[in-house]
């Protein structure tokens, strides 16, 4: 009688977390689904293209996750605001748009950098995930803090800024991967992803100095490219492993459609290469045999909603114990909780970048089978080199590639 009494109080607790009305984290959560991904044959084969790549700097840098490139310069950020180029083989930092904190635990008072791109005077434009976008002059240092998000976008607070593009005119493109009503604090990309797309594109207009929602309800929106016309603008949609593109010029301006699905992998960061290809890094991959959590559950919202509740529940105590008595050990505790770095290791591990035509269709795929590097967010080559951003990775990493 005892063990059952257990199972009926058990079986309480788990509906009523699951079902009870009003509960945060305030998210929606409804079915949705993801395609199947695509078979690794044709020009999704695997192969064995970036092998043999090097980790630059390791332990030096933590979390190189955008890169661009200037002049034949490559640029990076780090976890610590850090805006760095890589000059003769070394590191020179060039200025630092973080706050400051503790240590890295801190994340979301420290800041830090994540997608990056220049701009066509040679301007670096950075996204940090909590702050917003800042402006850089790479020749001098100095910064502005071009976007902010303290303020609400069309009714929602940005939670988490990631990429950033900008046009030739001067428009900035960029994306947040949360957005919530104001009051709803959630910046957890581990408990979000289980909530249903509140991810957008946005336009920023720096001469009105607004902002305009393009495409709203996206599931974690990433990285994003213009296309080389800029008539349309392409962004992936991480959890839904797919790239959706939005009509800027043209008889279908305004409109916003599927550019590509079935994915075998997480899309992250992307750049317009030679060839008017656009480059996505798939920074995890996926596939029939070895689905992702949330190709599983995505029709179940009452299982997502449960594990939302229970995850942010496990973490609340020591968050709750952090912001009343700050401290190291409740501090590093709440940032493991809720970021993906400590999951890595669980997690299928290769390279994976992919090369995509103007209508859609996958040309050529780089991977590598030896795991010297994994967890790619970003790529670029320069100077006959692939150099790998990662947002977990405490290292650059590097492969000698000859086209």
């Amino acid at each position: 009688m005892g063990c059952f009494k257990i199972l009926i109080v058990f079986t309480v607790v788990i509906l009523a977390i699951a079902l009870l009305p009003g509960l945060p984290p305030d998210l929606e959560f409804t079915p949705f689904s993801t395609k199947e991904p695509m078979e690794l044959s044709g020009s999704m084969a695997p192969n064995d293209l970036l092998n043999g790549a090097e980790r630059l700097f390791e332990g030096e840098i933590d979390a190189p996750e955008g890169l661009a490139v200037w002049n034949g310069t490559l640029y990076t950020g780090n976890r610590q605001g850090d805006i760095l180029k890589i000059v003769d083989g070394k590191m020179v930092k060039i200025t630092n748009i973080g706050h400051p904190c503790e240590g890295y635990w801190e994340d979301r008072k420290c800041g830090r950098v994540v997608g990056i791109n220049f701009d066509s005077k040679g301007y670096l434009y950075a996204a940090d995930p909590y702050y917003g976008i800042y402006k850089i002059n790479v020749e001098t240092g100095k910064f502005i803090h071009l976007i902010k998000t303290d303020v609400p976008i069309e009714g929602k607070t940005v939670r988490v800024a990631n990429s950033v593009v900008v046009a030739k005119d001067g428009t900035v493109y960029w994306t947040s991967s949360i957005c919530t009503n104001p009051g709803v604090d959630v910046e957890d990309a581990v408990v979000a992803i289980f909530a249903d797309g509140n991810g957008r594109l946005f336009k920023y207009d720096p001469i009105e100095k607004t902002n305009k929602v393009l495409i709203d309800k996206m599931n974690f929106a990433n990285g994003l490219a213009l296309s080389p016309n800029e008539d349309f603008i392409v962004v992936s949609e991480t959890v839904q492993c797919r790239l959706l593109r939005y009509w800027l010029k043209g008889p279908r301006q305004g409109s916003a459609d599927v550019f590509i699905d079935s994915l075998p992998g997480i899309p992250d960061n992307m750049h317009l290469i030679k060839g008017g290809l656009f480059e996505v890094s798939l920074a995890q991959p996926r596939t029939k045999q070895q689905p992702l959590p949330i190709d599983t559950l995505a029709p179940y919202p009452l299982v997502r909603r449960f594990i939302a509740r229970v995850l942010y529940y496990l973490e609340l105590p020591f968050q709750t114990i952090q912001e009343i008595y700050p401290n190291t050990y409740t501090g590093i505790f709440t940032h493991w909780f809720n970021n993906f770095d400590k999951l890595q290791p669980l997690l299928h591990q290769w390279i994976c970048i992919v090369q995509i035509d103007q209508n859609g269709k996958i040309v050529r795929t780089l991977q590598s089978t030896d795991k010297k590097v994994t967890a790619v967010s970003d790529m670029r080559l320069i100077n006959g080199h692939y150099y790998f951003g990662s947002a977990h990775n405490m290292y650059l990493g590097r492969v000698k590639f000859g086209e």
